[in-house]
C-alpha cells in the first residue's frame, strides 16, 4: 500500500492533479487537488511506520516540523479570522484558511511518506523514477510538435509554465540522485550509462522548454551547486569524463530537437523585458506598505488566504495572486511564522548533512527556495510536494545508509574476524 500511494502521489505530483481550472479560477476548487484526497490513506499507513520515519528525520527535525505545523493551525487560521470580516464578502476568505493549514499538514505527511520509501523501498523508488522519467521523456517529445503549456510545453493535467519546468526539473534531480547511487551506477556500464544520463538531458531539456524564466534560474542555480559538490572530487578521471559527456550530450540534443525559429522563440522569451517585473514589485509594495501600516500584524501576520481580500482585490477569489512566496510567508504568518518555517527547512537540511545526503538535499532546497522569488512555490500544491517528496527519500535513503547499513557491515566484519 505504502509503495502504491508513493507512486500515485508522485505521479500527479509531476503531470498535476489540480481540479479548478488554471489562469485566473478564483474558484475553491482550484486549491483542491487529486492528491488531497489520497492524504488520509497516507497518513494511516505511515503510522504503522511512525518510529523508522522520526528516527530516520531525528527528535530535532521531527519536534520543530510539529511546532511548525501548530503554528499553522492556530495563528495561521486564528489571524484571518480576526483580520477577515465574518459579516461581509471577506468572511467567506476565513473559512476557506483551514484549507491553508491542511495543506501545510498533507505536504509533511508527503515527506513522511517518502522518508519511508527512501528507507525501506529504495528500490521500488528507482523503478518509479525510471519509468516517469522515460513518460516525460515521450511527453516532451509529444508537446514539441503540439504544445499546450502557457507558452511552450505543457504537463498533462498543467499547463503553468513554472509548474511545467519545476516537475521536470525536480524529477531530473531525482533521476540524478539515483544514478549517483553507487549500488545503482556499480551495475550499470556502458552503452546503459549513457542511455540513462541521456534521458536525464532530455529531462532538463523539458524543464527549459517550459520557457519559465524562474525555473530557469531555479535549475542554474541548482546546475551550479551540484557542480560545486562535484568539484571536490577532483582529480577524478571518471568524474571528468561524466561532466563532458554530459555537456557533449546536452549540446548535441540541443541541435538535434531545436531549429533555428524554436531558438528564437526561446532566447526571445528568456531575455524578454515586459512590464511583469514593475506590476510584481507594485503588489509588493502594496502589500509591505499594508503591513507597516497595520505594525501588530508583523509577528503574527493577517493569516492563511488574506493578501487578495485585504490588499490585491476580493475579485481574485482564492488565486495565489502575490507572485512571490517570501511576501506571502511574511503578509500571511508574519515574522514569527517565517522563522518556524526557517528552522523547519534547516532542520532538514541539517538532518540530510548528518546522513550524508547534503548534496542532494541542498539541490533541491535551491530549486525550491530560487522558485518562491516568482511564483508562490511555497503553497503552489505540485512544486511544494514534489520537493518534499524529494527531500523525504534523501533523507531516508541517507539514514539507511550512513547508520543501518553500516552497522550491519561493522556486525559482519566484527563476525568474520
Amino acid at each position: 500500500m505504502l509503495q502504491f500511494l508513493f507512486a500515485v502521489t508522485l505521479f500527479f505530483s509531476v503531470a498535476g492533479s489540480r481540479l479548478g481550472e488554471g489562469g485566473l479560477d478564483g474558484g475553491i476548487f482550484r486549491s483542491i487537488h487529486i492528491i488531497d484526497f489520497l492524504a488520509p490513506f497516507i497518513a494511516v499507513t505511515i503510522f504503522r511506520k511512525k518510529t523508522a520515519i522520526k528516527g530516520c528525520l531525528g527528535q530535532n527535525a521531527f519536534i520543530t516540523l510539529q511546532v511548525w505545523l501548530l503554528y499553522c493551525f492556530t495563528a495561521g487560521i486564528l489571524s484571518s479570522l480576526l483580520w477577515l470580516d465574518w459579516t461581509g464578502q471577506k468572511g467567506g476568505y476565513a473559512l476557506v484558511a483551514p484549507l491553508f493549514a491542511l495543506k501545510e499538514l498533507e505536504f509533511i505527511l508527503l515527506l513522511w511518506l517518502a522518508v519511508a520509501i527512501g528507507f525501506f523501498y529504495y528500490s521500488f523508488y528507482i523503478r518509479v523514477i525510471i519509468v516517469l522519467s522515460c513518460c516525460a521523456v515521450l511527453w516532451m517529445a509529444k508537446e514539441f510538435l503540439l504544445p499546450t503549456g502557457y507558452y511552450f510545453t505543457g504537463l498533462p493535467f498543467e499547463g503553468g509554465a513554472a509548474q511545467t519546468g519545476l516537475a521536470y526539473a525536480f524529477l531530473a534531480l531525482n533521476l540524478y540522485y539515483v544514478l549517483e547511487n553507487p549500488s545503482f551506477a556499480s551495475r550499470n556500464r556502458f552503452p546503459k550509462d549513457v542511455f540513462f544520463y541521456s534521458l536525464l538531458l532530455l529531462l532538463v531539456m523539458g524543464s527549459l522548454s517550459s520557457l519559465s524564466r524562474t525555473t530557469g534560474l531555479a535549475l542554474a542555480a541548482a546546475c551550479i551547486l551540484l557542480f560545486i559538490f562535484r568539484i571536490a572530487n577532483f582529480p577524478s578521471i571518471k568524474t571528468l569524463f561524466r561532466i563532458v559527456t554530459f555537456v557533449s550530450m546536452f549540446i548535441f540534443f540541443t541541435v538535434l530537437f531545436i531549429d533555428a525559429d524554436m531558438m528564437e522563440m526561446f532566447f526571445g522569451r528568456w531575455f524578454e523585458f515586459n512590464s511583469a517585473s514593475s506590476d510584481r514589485s507594485g503588489k509588493w509594495f502594496q502589500l509591505f506598505s499594508y503591513q507597516l501600516y497595520n505594525s501588530e500584524s508583523l509577528f503574527f501576520g493577517f493569516g492563511f488566504n488574506s493578501p487578495n481580500p485585504l490588499v490585491l482585490g476580493s475579485d481574485l477569489g482564492n488565486v495565489l495572486a502575490v507572485d512571490n512566496g517570501y511576501v506571502r510567508r511574511l503578509f500571511e504568518l508574519g515574522f514569527v511564522g517565517v522563522a518556524l518555517f526557517i528552522f523547519a527547512l534547516s532542520s532538514l537540511a541539517l538532518r540530510s548533512l548528518r546522513c550524508g545526503g547534503v548534496k542532494y538535499f541542498s539541490a533541491a532546497l535551491t530549486i525550491f527556495l530560487f522558485s518562491a522569488f516568482t511564483i508562490e512555490s511555497f503553497q503552489v500544491s505540485q512544486i511544494a510536494s514534489l520537493f518534499y517528496l524529494t527531500a523525504g527519500v534523501i533523507i531516508g535513503r541517507g539514514y539507511y545508509n550512513r547508520f543501518v547499513r553500516s552497522f550491519f557491515n561493522s556486525a559482519l566484519s566484527g563476525k568474520s574476524s
